[in-house]
């Protein structure tokens, strides 16, 4: 499972606190609530925002369950989490599980990165329900061809998070 001396050592035994949102449910510890009451709003933005660009309603796709989201209040706890098996690298600023369908992210300092990241990985999980429901549709069922391709996914959440700039332009003619 782990290579050696890469086993996840947890420090701090969290206490776990939760926030119901339409169609989300974030999960923070109680040092972290601050950044939550930062991040429900953000959200609520991002999903209405995504809604609209992908033209669909997330609580209809959902069948009315709501999406995890697991707020960090810092890179060093979001390392120990145990929603993976892998130890996250130190690069990583949050992840979407796509089997799972939830997001793991932390606080690192900066509202504008924290946003950025919250934006990105939301994306991902937009994108997800709304494949879902584009194959189901069309009498796909096979999950192995859901997942869309590295270049797609990452570039399709770094456009919705970031909008166009000639950051993600270079990086979109690259």
């Amino acid at each position: 499972m782990f290579t050696w001396s890469r086993n996840k050592v947890n420090w701090w035994d969290l206490s776990w606190r939760s926030v119901d949102l339409p169609s989300t449910t974030l999960y923070y510890y109680a040092d972290a609530e601050p950044i939550a009451r930062m991040a429900a709003p953000l959200v609520l933005e991002s999903d209405r925002a995504l809604q609209n660009a992908f033209q669909y309603d997330l609580q209809t796709f959902t069948a009315n369950k709501t999406i995890p989201k697991i707020i960090y209040t810092s890179h060093h706890t979001f390392e120990q989490t145990n929603t993976i098996e892998q130890v996250v690298p130190e690069g990583v600023l949050g992840f979407t599980e796509f089997i799972k369908g939830r997001v793991v992210f932390p606080y690192t300092g900066g509202n504008y990165e924290f946003r950025h990241v919250l934006e990105h990985e939301n994306t991902h999980i937009h994108m997800i329900h709304k494949l879902k429901h584009v194959f189901k549709a069309n009498g796909i069922f096979d999950v192995s061809k859901l997942l869309p391709t590295l270049w797609f996914s990452e570039g399709l959440a770094e456009f919705e998070s970031a909008g166009r700039n000639p950051v993600t332009d270079q990086r979109r003619m690259d």
